[in-house]
């Protein structure tokens, strides 16, 4: 919908024109052209509009309220949090509640923070924040038609190849934003990750979701503290990096990049309850043919034991790009070879 103020003449001439448009679904890419002619003078002017539709919703508590499909594997339990699916009557549409357990001053805290940081986010990688409940300390985000990427992985057997590459280009354009807006995750997986489309060529296939416990490593956005791991060692969790095993450990974006290379098997091998990595910070010899060469080098670089040889996600969104390209112009040119010649008859 679109709404156009009055407009202030001075002499004749066109001096403002204020236009407010109103989207109903978030995060969804648009390309608008706007032409304004004028009545005066034989002239006209075209200004294209392109970016990203936001969510501004403010709702009651009662608004949410148990969805009717109870199934169970619309259920995700973390460490501080649980997400459920529920049903948003305002807009009569299911909704992801993410809901920070217990209701200690802590959880009250880390409610409030989660929420002031969601707030800020604005990335089409990363699940739409719609509102907070904070009589229950939850966080309500939009629907994953797949639900979360864990869940996609195991319940489908053939994937498409650029598929699996979408989902990981997705990912790391999310862990980005969050890496140039100095904020760390702390919890990167398959679990994390909500499927949103299963078609390669959209725009986005799946989104960063149920990240409550991500952390700002600075309140100014000076890269001069860091942040306590949610994971008291390794152990806990194999997809944390090594250097998370001391008392004293200390939680960085090189952390986030860790977990990501792990992420990466895990979407190309469908084994999502698998540690690739050996001692050495590589892929183990008996997964290696599993993988294509170019991700192999990835999966290795994220998961180096030597924190200053991981890349960043600026260069893994690169390289990905690159990957993906080179994936889709191969299937291309070999739909070309399989096309038959038919001759008329004479």
């Amino acid at each position: 919908m679109w709404s156009q103020d009055p407009v202030n003449e001075i002499n004749g001439s066109l001096t403002t024109v204020t236009i407010t448009l109103t989207f109903i679904i978030p995060f969804k890419k648009f390309d608008l052209l706007l032409c304004f002619v004028s009545q005066s003078e034989d002239t006209s002017i075209v200004v294209p509009l392109k970016g990203l539709t936001s969510f501004d919703l403010q709702a009651k508590p009662d608004d949410i309220e148990e969805c009717n499909d109870g199934n169970e594997h619309f259920i995700l339990e973390k460490k501080f949090t649980v997400s459920r699916l529920k049903l948003l009557k305002t807009l009569d549409q299911d909704v992801v509640e993410c809901q920070i357990i217990g209701n200690g001053p802590n959880e009250k805290k880390l409610f409030e923070k989660q929420v002031k940081i969601h707030q800020s986010l604005r990335c089409a990688q990363i699940s739409s924040f719609m509102y907070a409940i904070p009589e229950s300390n939850s966080l309500i985000f939009e629907r994953p038609r797949y639900w979360t990427l864990t869940n996609y992985l195991t319940t489908n057997e053939e994937i498409n190849r650029t598929l699996m590459y979408k989902f990981c280009l997705d990912v790391s354009k999310a862990m980005d934003y969050l890496q140039e807006s100095q904020i760390v995750h702390r919890d990167l997986s398959t679990d994390n990750v909500f499927v949103f489309s299963v078609i390669p060529t959209d725009y986005v296939n799946c989104k960063l979701g149920n990240i409550c416990c991500c952390e700002r490593v600075s309140e100014y956005g000076i890269d001069a503290t860091v942040t306590k791991p949610i994971y008291s060692n390794q152990g806990e969790n194999f997809r944390m990096p090594p250097e998370i095993t001391s008392k004293d450990a200390s939680y960085t974006s090189q952390c986030d990049v860790y977990s990501f290379g792990i992420l990466v098997f895990h979407v190309l091998t469908q084994l999502v309850n698998t540690n690739p990595i050996g001692e050495s910070g590589c892929v183990l010899p008996q997964f290696i043919r599993q993988i294509p060469s170019a991700l192999v080098n990835i999966i290795n670089n994220c998961c180096s034991i030597n924190v200053n040889e991981r890349p960043s996600f600026s260069e893994i969104v690169e390289r990905l790009n690159i990957i993906l390209q080179n994936a889709t112009t191969e299937k291309i040119n070999q739909r070309k070879k399989q096309k038959t010649v038919k001759f008329p008859f004479v």
